[in-house]
């Protein structure tokens, strides 16, 4: 199953290479009001070795990845949608030719917001956001010749839905901060099969009680209101080439101010050529509900990209 999987993620990536060969063609009904944009692609990586005496792991990795905005603006109202995908894969042989597939990052973030200016730099907002991931991971044991594993997540396990409403401010096109008093959030388990398992010592529950992602034993759906979300974008290019994205979300449960969750995705992008680009991503994350330490990954992958 996994290296149908990892074949089924490269011939897409291929896909994409092939469209890159294309131009897109754009619809005569399209409603010119709606200013869209978007930019997808997959990178590569592969290592091989024949009789290297200092040793060494045959490998090879693919990542796929997609973003899509739509944004239309009528009188002192704004829609904006956006949707971004990204899904990698490295798959290793060890040294039995056994060859063992592994995900590298995975992530499905959905956003659509309706403001409305109360001056030149800010708005009133209405805002609903939904994160996830598209496959399962496993973990495996420290010993894996045991064979040992167990799910650490998978599709809506966990997933966080939010609704918020607050003000907006954006002083510069390439930048704005959403302010929320009592936004709403809800964290969803629906797979029993995934075992994250936390013993929150920190939010005064009993140290046998286990949770997942802070839902507990039993059910599937865990809902906190925020004393104050604050979500903060940048995107923009910093030097000809290079662009850089940044989302940096806080939020503080009234109940656990001492404890707020801080999350920042970091994305650089820079073009080789019209269709060649190396990126690099940066995620931090710190939710007590899932650990007491700091959370990162990092990224970095050269291949296609399309943008427009």
């Amino acid at each position: 199953m996994k290296i149908k999987i990892f074949t089924l993620s490269v011939l897409c990536a291929i896909s994409l290479a092939t469209q890159a060969q294309t131009k897109e063609a754009v619809s005569a009904n399209a409603d010119p009001s709606w200013k869209k944009s978007y930019s997808y692609g997959a990178n590569f990586s592969a290592a091989k070795f024949s009789n290297w005496q200092a040793g060494g792991q045959n490998a090879i990795g693919s990542n796929i990845f997609g973003n899509y905005k739509i944004e239309k603006t009528k009188g002192k109202g704004t829609w904006t949608h956006e949707a971004q995908g990204q899904i990698g894969f490295l798959g290793t042989e060890n040294d039995k030719k056994e060859f063992k597939v592994k995900k590298t990052i995975d992530r499905l973030f959905l956003d659509s917001k309706y403001s409305r200016k109360i001056s030149d730099k800010w708005s009133w907002f209405g805002n609903l956001n939904f994160q996830s991931q598209f496959y399962e991971i496993e973990n495996y044991d420290k010993s894996e010749a045991k064979g040992i594993q167990s799910l650490s997540s998978s599709i809506f396990s966990p997933a966080y839905i939010t609704e918020a409403l607050g003000v907006e401010w954006k002083p510069v096109s390439y930048f704005n901060m959403s302010i929320s008093p009592g936004a709403f959030r809800q964290t969803i388990v629906l797979n029993n099969n995934v075992r994250k398992i936390y013993k929150a010592k920190s939010t005064g529950l009993d140290s046998t009680e286990a949770k997942t992602f802070g839902v507990e034993k039993g059910k599937s759906v865990y809902n906190e209101i925020a004393l104050l979300q604050v979500v903060s974008s940048f995107d923009k290019d910093i030097v000809k080439n290079v662009n850089l994205k940044l989302r940096h979300t806080l939020f503080a449960n009234y109940k656990r101010l001492a404890h707020i969750d801080n999350r920042l995705d970091a994305k650089i992008t820079a073009k080789v050529n019209d269709y060649i680009s190396t990126n690099l991503d940066f995620n931090f994350l710190y939710d007590d509900d899932q650990s007491l330490e700091i959370q990162t990954a990092f990224n970095f992958g050269i291949g296609l990209l399309i943008k427009k």
